[in-house]
């Protein structure tokens, strides 16, 4: 008789690839961002060739469709922490230039996650 094997996967157990990013409101409230729902990396991937655009110009539009999909983006974490445009605006990220830093640091992290994939 063949041995029976078993295994177990828990996925509310399982480690997941994390992007700790230390926030800039008074508490440095620390977010374990994980990856993107499909949705979102699809709204990512529209968004990112308009970009440098945005950043140039500044167009209102585009500036505030940044801070959304960003709030969309960080609110996909392990913390349970849910965000807003508003809320990064006001509170958490000192500036469009911090968001850049934190959009650019995000898609490296999604880039190589892609990258060990294949």
């Amino acid at each position: 008789m063949a041995k029976q094997i078993k295994r177990t996967l828990d996925l509310n157990t399982a480690a997941r690839p994390t992007l700790e990013i230390t926030l800039q409101d008074e508490a440095k409230t620390v977010v374990r961002v994980t990856t993107p729902t499909e949705g979102l990396m699809d709204e990512l991937q529209q968004l990112s060739p308009e970009m440098l655009e945005i950043i140039q110009t500044g167009d209102k539009e585009g500036v505030e469709a940044v801070y959304t999909l960003t709030a969309q983006l960080l609110s996909c974490n392990l913390d349970g922490l849910s965000f807003t445009a508003e809320q990064l605006r006001d509170k958490y990220i000192e500036g469009f230039g911090s968001l850049v830093l934190v959009l650019n640091a995000y898609l490296d992290f999604v880039t190589e996650l892609t990258k060990e994939k294949n």
